[in-house]
């Protein structure tokens, strides 16, 4: 589960979200620090069920809950689903493409990320989305947190539009700073041909 805080005043430790997942590590990587002196540790890991934490057993040396696993509440043969389904993929397809363009790491994985989602269910498109979506751990977490599938793909939904309408934004001013740097550079070099 992800940190809510990194300390409260009245407990022992960090507070994490009640929602979480549970995860099967991948890869891990040892990366030497610049002095060489110190290191840190790269972790690749695969969200494998998203669970509720009912009662945590320990926290020392590390933290250990017992866990329910949730399910997707509603089917994915419900027609609002298929369709809030198919909104989801063809956005995210829009936005991985202003990704790749940006040479974004995301972009550069395109291939990849488009396949997981052609394969992937409704609930996980959401999570697999949201989790690599640029937002704030809060709104990745109310996707994660929402049982329903319907709510959770508008919310997925709204993630995305915002982030292809920044990325749109952003191009828009890029443009036209470019667009007044051509004309002021056309100017000065009009004006140096007439001296």
């Amino acid at each position: 589960a992800a940190l809510r805080t990194l300390t409260v005043p009245e407990s022992d430790g960090p507070e994490i979200y009640q929602v979480g997942t549970v995860a099967r590590v991948l890869q891990l990587s040892r990366v030497n620090g610049a002095d060489n002196q110190t290191f840190q540790f790269s972790l690749l890991v695969e969200g494998v069920a998203r669970v509720h934490i009912e009662d945590v057993i320990r926290t020392d040396p590390y933290h250990l809950a017992r866990v329910n696993w949730l399910t997707d509440e509603g089917s994915v043969n419900d027609t609002q689903v298929r369709a809030l389904s198919i909104n989801v993929r063809d956005i995210s397809r829009e936005l991985l493409d202003l990704q790749r363009k940006r040479n974004s790491p995301l972009g550069k994985k395109t291939k990849e990320l488009i396949d997981n989602l052609e394969r992937a269910s409704p609930g996980r498109l959401a999570d697999l989305l949201a989790a690599n979506l640029d937002a704030s751990v809060a709104e990745k977490q109310a996707v994660l947190a929402e049982l329903h599938l319907v709510p959770r793909l508008r919310h997925t939904l709204e993630l995305l539009n915002r982030q292809v309408e920044v990325f749109k934004i952003s191009d828009k001013i890029q443009s036209e700073v470019e667009g007044k740097l051509k004309t002021t550079q056309r100017e000065y070099y009009l004006r140096q041909q007439l001296r």
